[in-house]
């Protein structure tokens, strides 16, 4: 079943279909010679195509921010997650890279990966705290956590990415008592937002670095 078609027709050549850096769907053909385009151009960035698990093909852009790893990977790529605790809605990612802000993200253990990609994997640290390491490093620190035992004596952290762009890491303070919410400290936050419906976060493995991007959703397609 089709869900949604461009509408673009030609005679048979090889095309390309991609995102430019206005943010502007193009289908294309072998010469470069646009067949269709979809949007309107806004400011020059980075931009991304996404499939939704719900079937929804959006483009987001451009990023609001990003930030990369410091060392080169040590990883050996491929694998899943380093640690695959996650509370989601059921239309979680499951390639373990995007996070959507819709989906109420939620990481609560005491460090772990929150996405992973290639050789690199976004932890978040028993301080609550977040950082890109290469996959290896990560498998390493989660382990040695564990021996130590320090998964039962340290913070409950979760991460959270809002509608508006913001990555946010909370510390738990008060667990839920007599039907009350549970109390959390907010201890890091990204301060980049945008007002728009739906945001999400992709853990990008450049080969030398790892980088996350977020962006805020520009137009749905279907």
């Amino acid at each position: 079943m089709i869900i949604w078609n461009s509408g673009s027709v030609a005679r048979p050549v090889d095309c390309i279909f991609w995102i430019n850096r206005y943010g502007v769907a193009v289908v294309s053909d072998s010469e470069g010679i646009p067949l269709w385009t979809t949007g309107s151009p806004a400011p020059r960035g980075s931009y991304a195509l996404l499939l939704r698990p719900d079937g929804k093909l959006r483009i987001y852009g451009p990023s609001l921010w990003s930030f990369k790893s410091i060392a080169n990977s040590s990883g050996s790529g491929g694998g899943g997650t380093v640690s695959d605790r996650r509370v989601a809605s059921s239309s979680f990612d499951s390639s373990g890279y995007i996070m959507y802000s819709s989906d109420d993200f939620i990481y609560r253990p005491t460090g772990g990966a929150l996405l992973n990609k290639g050789n690199y994997t976004l932890v978040l640290e028993n301080t609550c705290t977040m950082h890109i390491r290469g996959t290896s490093e990560a498998e390493a620190a989660s382990s040695t956590e564990e021996r130590r035992g320090l998964q039962s004596t340290a913070p409950i952290c979760k991460a959270q990415l809002s509608s508006d762009g913001e990555l946010t890491a909370y510390r738990l303070l008060f667990p839920e008592q007599g039907g009350l919410q549970d109390v959390w400290l907010r201890t890091w936050g990204s301060d980049f937002t945008k007002k728009t419906a739906e945001s999400i976060a992709a853990l990008v493995d450049s080969g030398s670095a790892g980088e996350l991007l977020v962006y805020p959703m520009k137009q749905t397609m279907a």
